[in-house]
């Protein structure tokens, strides 16, 4: 079966109403710690950045603008960056899956954490 241009635009909709609904939800939760709030922006951010070339191509986002999403990313991974481990380990994600944020020798020898 081809993909036709309405079958992506239809399947593309369904993707972003998805991230739109769990985007919303985590605002909700988010309302009471500032820690999570940061993180919910920064899940909004990433979202937004996985289909920039979509929404630079259809105008929604101007070339200025994405450039600003970018840098309010960083500050964000940087604002959020001494409490990875946290967060980590609040999510009670596996070992397996972390990287060297995860590992606080990493952070305290790269003064991402004190």
């Amino acid at each position: 079966m081809r993909s036709t241009p309405a079958r992506i635009t239809r399947s593309r909709s369904r993707a972003l109403t998805s991230n739109a609904t769990l985007l919303e939800s985590f605002q909700t939760a988010a309302q009471s710690d500032p820690q999570l709030e940061a993180l919910c922006a920064l899940y909004g951010l990433t979202r937004i950045g996985a289909d920039l070339a979509w929404f630079l191509e259809n105008d929604y986002i101007a070339a200025h603008k994405s450039r600003a999403l970018r840098k309010q990313q960083i500050e964000l991974v940087n604002e959020l960056a001494p409490a990875s481990l946290a967060l980590c380990e609040a999510g009670a994600i596996p070992d397996s899956c972390s990287g060297p944020l995860a590992d606080a020798q990493y952070l305290v020898a790269s003064a991402l954490a004190p």
